[in-house]
């Protein structure tokens, strides 16, 4: 492919993808929640429209469901070790883990 047709194409794809990102920006106000949405949509559908699917044609079904729940297993082990050994609970110090933080006055 001609380094031509490449450069259009890159040029079309960001112009598209920065119309895109704008009209979110306008639709959220411009809210970390709307570019959250955004971002979380297309790492969703990246996932479940191209990276597991073709995990399924080129691997065998057990080996992908296998590492699947090895993730999660990873996962839920990470999440413990973090919040027993936080050092935030040995310095009598809280973390705010709401998800309305701006707004909430404890």
């Amino acid at each position: 492919m001609s380094a031509m047709i490449l450069g259009g194409f890159l040029f079309f794809s960001v112009s598209i993808g920065g119309a895109i990102a704008w009209i979110f920006s306008k639709l959220f106000q411009h809210t970390t929640q709307g570019l959250s949405l955004l971002c979380g949509g297309f790492l969703v559908g990246l996932l479940v429209l191209d990276i597991i699917p073709s995990s399924f044609q080129i691997y065998q079904s057990f080996g992908v469901i296998l590492g699947i729940f090895c993730w999660l297993f990873h996962l839920s082990t990470t999440r413990y070790l973090i919040s027993c050994f936080s050092c935030t609970k040995s310095l009598g110090l809280s973390i705010n883990t709401s998800y309305d933080y701006p707004y909430n006055t404890y």
